[in-house]
C-alpha cells in the first residue's frame, strides 16, 4: 500500500493488489450500511444484574486499578450477573 501525492496537495491510496482494496471497499460498504440503521431500543431484560456487575467490577479496580484476573469465586458472581450458565 502505497500514498501517492494528489494535485491538489493531498494522497491517493495505491495498492499493488485490487482485490484486497475491493474487499476493504465492500467492508466500508457494510460498515455504512450497518452504522446508517435506525437506532432501536435497548430491551429491558429479567434477571440481569448490571448494577452488581458494576459494583464487581469497581470494588475490583479500587484494589487493583491496573486490572488483572478476578479471583475464581468472584468471577463466578460476575457471570451469575448476566445469567451465564456454570459448572458448579
Amino acid at each position: 500500500m502505497i500514498l501517492l501525492p494528489a494535485a491538489d496537495g493531498g494522497t491517493i491510496l495505491w495498492h499493488a493488489e485490487p482485490q484486497a482494496v475491493a474487499g476493504a471497499l465492500a467492508h466500508a460498504a457494510r460498515r455504512a450500511a450497518w452504522l446508517s440503521r435506525p437506532v432501536g431500543a435497548v430491551p429491558e431484560l429479567e434477571g440481569i444484574g448490571t448494577r452488581r456487575a458494576h459494583e464487581i467490577t469497581e470494588e475490583y479496580l479500587a484494589v487493583r486499578p491496573d486490572g488483572g484476573r478476578l479471583d475464581p469465586c468472584a468471577c463466578a458472581e460476575l457471570l451469575d450477573c448476566y445469567a451465564f450458565p456454570q459448572i458448579p
